[in-house]
């Protein structure tokens, strides 16, 4: 597997900043997933005022997409919500249409939450933590007037 190194890396730096024994697998499963599509990905520092985000670039094969998740939220499970999230945007097939930005922006949101959802139905140890993410997700895509 390409980037072992850096997916055991991320994997532990993940594990540690959500500090949930009972996720670790979740997250293992998450970052290799996320490894699927990506050539990174890490956190913001704990008081970094940065917002979770993915940066994409051009690359031979495609593009190249490089996850950064903020872990300044109190509650550190929001860390595996917006990683989920992130991840849908650089799975997202669809590319940002500059012509029509407001609305291409919020359909752009409104996938990447779907493909996060898909991800937390998969992990029966995310089910207790159901009301939490909708609320989170409820509060992001408000943001977008959604």
């Amino acid at each position: 597997m390409p980037y072992q190194d850096r997916i055991t890396k991320s994997i532990q730096e993940f594990k540690d900043a959500v500090a949930e024994p009972s996720l670790d697998t979740v997250i293992e499963a998450i970052i290799n997933k996320a490894y699927e599509r990506m050539s990174g990905v890490s956190l913001w520092g704990v008081d970094s005022p940065k917002v979770s985000k993915v940066q994409s670039s051009p690359g031979t094969n495609g593009y190249i997409y490089y996850l950064t998740i903020s872990q300044s939220a109190p509650n550190k499970r929001e860390i595996i919500y917006e990683l989920l999230h992130e991840m849908g945007h650089a799975f997202d097939e669809i590319k940002l249409d500059l012509s029509d930005k407001e609305n291409s922006e919020r359909g752009r949101e409104t996938r990447a939450w779907q493909f996060a959802n898909e991800q937390f139905d998969t992990h029966p140890e995310l089910r207790p933590y159901l009301p939490e993410y909708t609320e989170h997700k409820r509060k992001r895509l408000a943001t977008y007037g959604l």
